[in-house]
């Protein structure tokens, strides 16, 4: 990705920019220093010194900041941050590992609930937006009070306007981005208008930029690539996307070479192709759980073999483990058969072919060599040493190789 890059036109037509260094740390610095001050103003503001109303200034710079951070710390689509409510931190233990989770709404494609894992070091802004929302939530609160109450004197015209607003105020009683109405009280902020509290934040930092609709996102995603810390299943996992194809996008180098970009993806495309085809030859012997389905599946009479192979292999994203072919779309094993190897010999997203069998082989030796010795480590060991050993002949089986 660092060498190929990505063209505009991949994306839609819309060029996503990745935030250059010096205006992102600029931009960076800028939003946590306000952060940093803000307990200050908002004991100032809460004590008369600030009306919630007014949201010029310094006050409102708090939210722009905060606004920016979250989304550059979690790749969250603008149209679903503004939607953060109160309590949308959800804890979670995983693996003896307590995540937090940032819970947004998908207005965008119909996901609706949609989950971001959240770095410990801005959990606080979210209590922070909090305190800096609530005046005007308590002003809501009030505003929904006299609503409810319908004037003796109200015409039909005055009754929509109020059911209208009144359905408006219910819907934002518990947002945490919200912003001056024009004639009425607070409410919730368009993402547009998030955008023009990014400008003037990055006026306040000093950087010329003009920010669009994605590039927090796609300054995350291309961050997180660069840094190998995460993986492309992370990422597509993280941004909700549903294709590595469009996470590669995302996380691919700014600078761009689309006729390069286009020769890789043929040759992957015509890669997978062969694979398929391969899959599908009666005298080529499978094992894992997807190649055992794909053995099921070669009696069958097709139209078309050709086209069945193509369209598959259009559909199905294909990766090597090193011992085995992945398939999967979705969170699979989460990785764990990078480290347990036999857990492909089980799995049904695995194919395993003769490209692999020497692997198997040496696998297979391994787990017999240390089935001697697990019995003295403790019943699990032996459990699992045994359990692995089972997978490594059933595989070794499948591909008609004789147990070394």
């Amino acid at each position: 990705m660092e060498i190929s890059g990505v063209s505009g036109s991949l994306l839609d037509g819309n060029q996503q920019e990745v935030i250059p260094a010096e205006a992102l740390k600029a931009m960076h610095d800028c939003s946590w220093a306000i952060c940093e001050r803000a307990p200050e103003v908002l004991e100032a503001r809460d004590a008369g010194r600030f009306m919630y109303a007014n949201l010029s200034g310094v006050v409102v710079r708090i939210r722009d900041a905060i606004f920016f951070l979250l989304g550059l710390a979690t790749g969250a689509r603008p149209q679903e941050l503004v939607s953060a409510e109160i309590d949308c931190l959800l804890k979670r233990v995983i693996g003896g590992v307590e995540y937090t989770f940032l819970r947004l709404y998908d207005h965008k494609t119909g996901q609706g609930e949609v989950e971001y894992l959240i770095p410990q070091r801005v959990i606080p802004l979210v209590s922070l937006l909090t305190r800096w929302s609530a005046p005007m939530r308590v002003g809501l609160e009030k505003e929904l009070s006299k609503l409810k109450a319908r004037p003796s004197n109200e015409g039909s015209g005055d009754r929509l306007q109020r059911l209208m607003r009144l359905h408006e105020v219910e819907a934002n009683l518990r947002r945490l981005f919200l912003g001056e109405g024009t004639m009425e009280g607070p409410r919730a902020i368009s993402f547009q208008a998030a955008y023009a509290g990014l400008k003037r934040l990055g006026a306040e930092a000093g950087i010329d930029w003009k920010f669009n609709s994605r590039q927090m996102r796609r300054t995350f995603a291309y961050t997180i690539a660069r840094q190998g810390q995460r993986t492309l299943r992370f990422l597509k996992w993280q941004l909700h996307h549903s294709s590595y194809r469009r996470v590669g996008m995302y996380a691919a180098a700014p600078h761009v070479d689309p006729t390069l970009l286009e020769d890789i993806e043929g040759e992957r495309r015509q890669h997978k192709v062969a694979l398929f085809g391969s899959w599908l030859d009666d005298k080529v012997p499978l094992s894992g759980g997807a190649g055992r389905r794909c053995v099921q599946i070669r009696p069958r009479v097709f139209e078309s073999r050709r086209a069945l192979i193509e369209e598959t292999a259009d559909d199905v994203d294909i990766r090597s483990t090193g011992h085995s072919w992945c398939l999967t779309n979705a969170a699979g094993c989460g990785g764990e058969g990078l480290y347990e190897a036999t857990l492909c010999g089980d799995c049904s997203d695995g194919v395993i072919d003769d490209e692999f069998a020497p692997v198997w082989q040496e696998l297979y030796l391994d787990q017999e060599s240390l089935s001697r010795d697990a019995s003295a480590w403790g019943e699990g060991a032996r459990q699992r040493t045994e359990r692995s050993l089972k997978r490594c002949a059933k595989v070794l089986h499948d591909l008609n190789i004789p147990l070394p």
